[in-house]
């Protein structure tokens, strides 16, 4: 596996679709690391944005991935959580500072995935199709 851990665990709910996702990834060459946020292990990965209720709250993605020189967060339960802007504020580092990558967010949906997937879409092509920009979250066409 293309991950530091020997074995990786995912939920009872979507736990299929992680499971599988997770094995595609290993499997496709251009993959070359992949990481399952786990909250209690992955401190480095906690994003923070503000609720609708003005509270500071945690949020952790599902997965990063590095292919080549992108590195996708990918979230698989629907949420934004504000983190459009901490893409763009990693973004905006010099480049040294972001290990010379470009950083995306992805929503990826199990059905999309497995829909991409059966077309014979490599990793890297789902996770372009889905990813997630201001104007996609917003509604604006241009």
């Amino acid at each position: 596996m293309k991950s530091i851990y020997k074995q990786t665990f995912y939920p009872s709910n979507k736990g299929k679709f992680e499971k599988d996702f997770l094995e595609a990834a290993d499997q496709d060459s251009k993959v070359e690391r992949i990481i399952k946020i786990e909250h209690y292990r992955h401190l480095f990965a906690c994003l923070y944005y503000i609720r609708q209720d003005g509270m500071l709250a945690p949020y952790y993605p599902d997965f990063m991935l590095k292919i080549g020189d992108e590195i996708f967060v990918v979230e698989t339960k629907g949420k934004e959580s504000g983190t459009l802007d901490w893409i763009k504020r990693i973004n905006e580092l010099k480049p040294d500072d972001r290990m010379n990558t470009e950083w995306s967010y992805v929503l990826l949906t199990d059905s999309d995935f497995y829909r991409h997937k059966k077309q014979n879409a490599n990793i890297k092509e789902i996770l372009d199709i889905c990813k997630l920009t201001r104007n996609i979250s917003e509604g604006v066409l241009f």
